[in-house]
């Protein structure tokens, strides 16, 4: 038993690294108020496999954050390239640290072929995670033929190069499997995470009558418009928008035409969400389509009851009238759900213990980080293998 124990752990430390989205950035995180959630996995993954480093499509800029970043190295675009030609560029441009690497992960399958091109140089293991299909976002984006093929013909050689991966619900495993060929058992799932040490009910916190909140791109993926429309109508009703987009001006001119009570907060960071979430009476998602959306997991962790749209990525995390409340895209369909949603306080309570249930046991931070740590293992065990 300690013979194999020590095998773990000499297997855990590997080095890994992870390749952005490609344009994305540290920076670009942190004004989104990202950098927090998703820093809090990979602190707790490098206490356990040892160097990580993130190569990243920010500048100069990336570097402020490395006091931040503790243990992880930060790989950037110091020479201020176009993404196109840096996501090709880059494992060659550090390849005095990604030699060093054993594994090569993507953050997404958009840019995946930067971490292709650094297993292919240094040999390795190729771990594919993607928290969205990137050819179906393409797609639902009304992106040209030309564009549509490329984006579908570059995730599949990504996908099909893989030796592990991972994908954030078992939606996205069957479309990968219908799109690509691959089977779906062969591909692991492992969910959006929370740390539900943080995102937790409040004791001290109190939840507001008549509150909504919405958080997210204000795009029309989120179709925020019709959220807005859903609430003409309905006396006493205040909805706080945390995030920004491109549809923000209109946003705040249908307000004023509607003469609604609403505010926009914009980007808020990561840490303020706990306590903000749960002032609020639900959460409301109307998106046309998600990936597998953290905020809903992390409202559902906080004990706020959430009322979403029957939609791609969503439906894979809620059931309606059990750990959330489902209806259709419509302005009436989102309007009568709020309605009944606010209108029944044992409804509310039932439906925030259940989404408390639901995420401790499916989507917490510990979890998240110990079945990737499997996949490590398995990846070690098969790289000594061929030795």
């Amino acid at each position: 038993m300690t013979t194999h124990t020590n095998q773990e752990k000499r297997c855990h430390r590997v080095g890994m690294a992870v390749f952005f989205t490609r344009g994305m950035s540290i920076e670009a995180w942190a004004k989104a108020g990202l950098l927090e959630r998703e820093m809090a996995f990979y602190r707790r993954l490098s206490k356990q496999i040892g160097r990580i480093c993130f190569v990243t499509y920010g500048g100069s800029d990336d570097r402020r954050y490395c006091d931040d970043l503790s243990s992880i190295e930060i790989l950037s675009n110091r020479w201020s390239l176009p993404s196109n030609v840096y996501s090709v560029l880059a494992p060659w441009l550090h390849r005095s640290a990604l030699r060093e690497m054993s594994i090569f992960k993507t953050n997404q399958i958009n840019g995946g072929w930067c971490a292709l091109v650094a297993r292919a140089l240094f040999g390795g293991k190729l771990l594919v995670r993607c928290g969205y299909i990137w050819s179906v976002f393409v797609e639902r984006l009304g992106a040209g033929h030309v564009r549509r093929w490329l984006s579908k013909r570059l995730e599949r050689i990504v996908l099909k190069s893989a030796d592990a991966i991972i994908v954030s619900s078992q939606e996205d495993a069957y479309e990968i499997e219908k799109r690509h060929l691959l089977k779906a058992e062969s591909i692991t799932t492992i969910g959006n995470y929370v740390d539900i040490d943080r995102f937790r009910p409040s004791q001290v916190v109190t939840r507001q009558r008549g509150r909504l909140v919405f958080v997210g791109r204000l795009e029309e993926q989120k179709n925020p418009i019709a959220l807005l429309n859903a609430l003409v109508g309905l006396d006493d009703i205040h909805l706080t928008v945390v995030g920004d987009g491109a549809l923000r001006p209109l946003l705040e001119d249908e307000v004023h035409r509607l003469n609604l009570s609403v505010d926009f907060l914009g980007t808020v960071a990561h840490e303020r969400l706990p306590d903000l979430l749960v002032q609020n009476e639900a959460l409301v998602m109307p998106s046309l389509y998600e990936g597998t959306p953290k905020v809903l997991l992390e409202a559902m962790a906080c004990g706020v009851p959430v009322i979403a749209t029957k939609s791609l990525g969503i439906t894979g995390v809620l059931t309606h009238d059990g750990n959330g409340y489902l209806c259709g895209l419509s302005v009436e369909e989102i309007r009568a759900a709020i309605q009944a949603v606010l209108g029944d306080p044992i409804l509310r309570e039932r439906l925030g213990q259940a989404g408390i249930r639901y995420v401790n046991k499916h989507h917490s931070l510990r979890e998240a980080v110990q079945q990737e740590l499997r996949i490590i293992e398995k990846l070690c065990r098969a790289e000594s293998a061929t030795r």
